[in-house]
């Protein structure tokens, strides 16, 4: 199992989000693309093994970015980390079509619960992409 960590740039927010997530499951490999370009061929070579995509949008630019290329998305279960709560935004993130949200502000423990409960039950499924 994979998890494909979208953060742009190691700032505070970013090294929370992976402190929080920590080693979510035994069987599981966690990669950290710090820009779109990364992202983008990451999800373009795809073999089956990605489990969940926890992306991390810190700002209303990055969402636009992310929502630009959701055609590729659409099949992967998306964790999605919104830079603020305007309704705006959230519109806008909502059409990633994520199993759960976040905000930016927040501590993440809500996120690295469900990565953990999302990892338990997918990973006893066969993934193909």
């Amino acid at each position: 199992m994979v998890v494909v960590v979208y953060c742009d740039g190691m700032n505070g927010g970013g090294k929370r989000l992976l402190d929080a997530i920590g080693s979510p499951a035994p069987d599981c490999r966690t990669e950290v693309y710090s820009s779109i370009t990364g992202l983008l061929k990451r999800i373009r070579r795809r073999k089956g093994d990605v489990s969940v995509a926890l992306l991390c949008a810190s700002s209303s630019k990055e969402l636009e970015q992310l929502v630009g290329f959701c055609d590729l998305l659409l099949d992967l279960r998306i964790i999605l980390i919104l830079p603020d709560r305007g309704s705006e935004t959230l519109s806008r993130g909502l059409l990633l079509r994520p199993r759960f949200f976040s905000f930016w502000d927040t501590d993440f423990a809500d996120v690295s619960t469900v990565l953990r409960r999302m990892l338990l039950i997918y990973g006893k499924q066969s993934v193909q992409f």
